[in-house]
Order: C-alpha cells, then structure tokens, then sequence
C-alpha cells in the first residue's frame, strides 16, 4: 500500500474546492514529479472549521490496489481518471420564494392532519422548512423538495404530486413528477443535474449543535465525544414522516434522517467516492444507518459494503425485516412499506408516544440493525 510520505502536500498557493466544506481551500497531494495524485486527495486547510482530509492511503485502499510509484504508472493515472465536472445550481432566491403557502401543499395538509395534536402546527411548518419543503403550482399544489447540498448550494428541486387525505403519491392517471430546472429550461437550457440527499443540508446545524453540547460536555468533566448519525432513508416523505415523530419522542437532532431517492440512487463506487460533488461525501467519515424499504435488505446491504473504509460506521436497521428484527412490531404492513408507514400505521392504532418511542429506538439500536462496518 502507498505510504503518505510517497506524496506531499502542495506547497504552492493553488487551492480546489473541498469537497466538505465547498469552500477553496483545499490542498492536493503531489508526488514527486508535483503532479496531484488525484483531485479528491488532499487537505481542508481551514483546520479549525473543517480539516476534511482524504490521504493517499485511503485513496489506494478505496480503490483497492496498491500505491503504484513508477513515472509510467503515474502518467497512466493522470491520463484515465475522469474529469470532475462541476453541477449547474438553481439561484437560492427561488428556493426561498416556495418556502411558502403549506396550506395549499398536497403532503404539507397530509402532514398536519397527522402532526397538528402531536407536536403542534409551528413545529410542523418549522421542520418542513428546516428541510427545505416548498410549494410549488405544479399538480393544482404540491411540495418541492429541494435538494441542497452541505455547502448550502442548491442542486434542483424534485417536485411529486400526494393525495392530501391519505399521503399517498398520486400515479393514476399519470405519475405526478418533475424536476425545478426542466420547468425553467429557459432560464437553465444546460443544466449538469447532479443530485444530493434530500436534508443533507441540515447535517452541518446539526452538527454545530452537538459541538456546543460537547463543549458544555468538556467544561462538565465529560470527555465523551457525541457526533450525528445520519440515518439514510429511501424517500423524501419518509424523512419528513420519521423526523416529525423524533420531535414527537424528544429526540430531535439527535440524528439526520436524509432521503436518496431511491436503493437506485444510492451507488458508493470508486468512482463516485473520489468524486467531491458526487452525494455519497456527505457520507464520508460519518456514522451511518440504512433504513431499507420493506424487501430491499439484501440490495441494501450489498451496496453497504461500498462505503467501507469510506464512512467510519456503517449500520443497517432489521424493523423491515420481519425474519430478521428481533423485536416485535405491533402493526400490519405491506411489501415496500418503510419505517414511516410503521410509524402512520402505530398512530391510526391510537398508539402512545412511548410505543412509538419504543418502535424508532428499536429500529436502530441494540440488536435493531445489521453491521456492515
């Protein structure tokens, strides 16, 4: 395997993007010939507010050969890789004029007929805007989940049509469905859509907040470092379901749940890993658990052991999994179900915050989940 010392750190003024913190102060890794081993590798120079650093060891060990030193090795890698290309972004102003008019929003009325007596009509617009939740015009009035990246920039908008009284996707006659930048193409004709994970964004508010209970932690005598789990979820209603009942419960930001669309979304290659815009970096050195749809584990799982060596834990939660979970889950449910319906259906059950309580802690914690790493 390479040795880091075979490569050292720019020592020149030139600086990329860094893939965490989007700001340009990232640092390469040159060899010794000073060509960069690869755009991903190098340093966050903002020690005190970043410091994401991908070394050329992990760099060998993600793609699983080793450190090749000869000139001619080294030109082949410079002549292969691929070229990062930048996404197109939408103008944050029009993600900021949706984030409005939730009484005329199809999931947003589904939301607070569920929500309203639980934890508040504030708390439930508070959370569908913290998670980027707009309004569009599109299907007589649906939301625009916006997909920012955790940068702040905002990739696009993914618009879907819900029945208001039952929360369901509206697919008869046709699938509700359209992306912000098609509906402007004029405004956007050559738009690069590169897609993030709906609620990404909020991991860095939510990890200023345990940095400040750390903090209060430390001047307490108490060294155990907390850091946010990220749970990955597959769809975007799923998330805002599964946050609104942790608010419920009282364990708000305890975790980011976040959405990727699909199991099909979800692809942690090499490729894509050494890719700083690519969605899976939110990943990157990061405490993870997977909530796979009903009947999808096994894709899920497989797809896991991509992210080893890349996220520094990886789980994935059993509650799907009626042969696998050991703990009961007091509801019927359908194949493709996910969490949130387990959650839907324990309230139309009438079941009590404790039981439901009961259902989220089991779904990740002790004996809940799968390791993969």
């Amino acid at each position: 395997m390479a040795k880091d010392y075979q490569y050292q750190l720019d020592k020149s003024s030139k600086k990329y993007i860094c893939p965490r913190c989007g700001k340009k102060t990232f640092v390469l890794y040159l060899d010794e010939t000073g060509h960069p081993l690869d755009e991903s590798v190098g340093r966050c120079d903002r020690q005190d507010k970043c410091a994401f650093h991908y070394a050329p060891r992990e760099y060998f060990k993600d793609k699983g050969t080793l450190g090749e030193t000869s000139a001619s090795n080294k030109a082949n890698r410079r002549t292969t890789r691929n070229k990062v290309v930048e996404p197109s972004y939408i103008d944050a102003s029009i993600f900021k004029a949706s984030i409005r008019d939730y009484e005329h929003n199809s999931l947003m009325r589904f939301l607070h007929s569920v929500f309203d007596n639980r934890i508040g009509s504030d708390s439930v617009n508070r959370i569908a805007m913290e998670y980027a939740v707009g309004t569009s015009k599109q299907f007589g009035g649906s939301p625009a989940f916006w997909q920012i990246d955790e940068t702040g920039h905002v990739r696009s908008g993914k618009i879907m049509g819900y029945n208001p009284d039952t929360g369901k996707r509206v697919k008869e006659p046709r699938v509700q469905f359209g992306w912000v930048h098609k509906l402007m193409q004029e405004r956007y004709p050559d738009f690069r859509l590169k897609q993030s994970f709906f609620g990404g964004h909020r991991l860095k508010y939510v990890s200023k907040c345990m940095e400040s209970k750390n903090e209060e932690c430390k001047k307490m005598g108490i060294s155990n470092k907390v850091e946010p789990i990220i749970w990955v979820l597959e769809s975007e209603k799923a998330v805002l379901i599964t946050a609104m009942a942790l608010a419920w419960i009282g364990a708000e930001n305890l975790f980011v749940p976040v959405a990727s669309g699909s199991c099909e979304n979800f692809n942690p290659s090499d490729e894509h890993k050494k890719d700083p815009f690519h969605a899976i970096q939110l990943l990157r050195n990061r405490r993870i658990v997977i909530f796979p749809d009903e009947g999808k584990f096994d894709e899920w799982k497989l797809k896991a052991y991509g992210l080893k060596g890349f996220s520094s834990e990886v789980y994935i939660s059993t509650v799907m999994e009626k042969n696998l979970h050991p703990h009961p889950v007091e509801c019927a449910y359908s194949a493709g179900d996910a969490i949130d319906d387990l959650i839907l259906a324990y309230i139309r059950d009438g079941k009590t915050v404790e039981e439901v309580n009961n259902l989220i802690v089991e779904s990740y914690g002790y004996q809940g989940q799968y390791k993969v790493v």
